[in-house]
């Protein structure tokens, strides 16, 4: 039987990602619509902070996900990296983003 959890979250992803492609047609279309390049940057600034911000809190969780795996089943960098299909190096810069974070929460 399927996880319900897992099933809610492919659900909001599958969601998500139609949603991010359908934007990533129309907003630039629209943005390039608007006549004035000067009047045509705000709404492309705005557009690019909410992509970013979306950008940001991904990257946050996916280094989250790493660690916790990570810690949870004491493999080496290279194991961890040969799983996911990342580099090493990006497995090490993931763990010391996760180290840091730790140290800076209260």
């Amino acid at each position: 039987m399927p996880d319900p959890e897992v099933s809610a979250a492919e659900q909001a992803i599958a969601r998500f990602v139609e949603a991010a492609g359908r934007a990533k047609k129309e907003v630039p279309a629209a943005i390039e619509a608007i006549p004035d390049p000067q009047q045509a940057l705000g709404p492309a600034q705005k557009a690019f902070r909410a992509a970013e911000a979306v950008y940001e809190a991904m990257s946050e969780l996916r280094a989250h996900l790493v660690g916790t795996i990570w810690e949870s089943e004491e493999m080496t960098a290279a194991a961890l990296a040969d799983r996911l299909n990342i580099t090493r190096q990006r497995v090490g810069q993931i763990a010391k983003a996760q180290r840091a974070g730790k140290e800076q929460q209260p």
